[in-house]
């Protein structure tokens, strides 16, 4: 994932989602401008309105709830120079599939 405004540049790789919480969430690898931050919690993963499925080895979690986190959005408007990214901020729905083994 790569923001860009300008010279400026914030890229997130190497997503975890992590359950072991009392909230699931994303994290990743940031860096800024070529210098990297660290692992930061990027999204809040709300799963009240998830839908599970499963076609054959496939198992599929489907709408869940994806939002900034306050980590995120400090280091983006730190990085761009803006107060625009607020926690909470609505990213919109995820799907995640997986393999079912036996």
């Amino acid at each position: 994932l790569l923001f860009e405004k300008g010279s400026s540049a914030v890229k997130i790789e190497g997503f975890i989602i992590d359950t072991t919480g009392s909230q699931p969430l994303i994290n990743g690898l940031a860096s800024a401008n070529g210098s990297v931050i660290g692992r930061i919690p990027l999204f809040n993963l709300d799963l009240s309105t998830a839908t599970i499925g499963q076609t054959g080895s496939v198992l599929q979690i489907s709408g869940v709830g994806v939002t900034l986190r306050s980590e995120a959005a400090a280091a983006l408007n730190s990085v761009f120079a803006t107060n625009a990214f607020v926690e909470g901020f609505n990213i919109g729905t995820a799907t995640v599939s997986g393999a079912v083994g036996s």
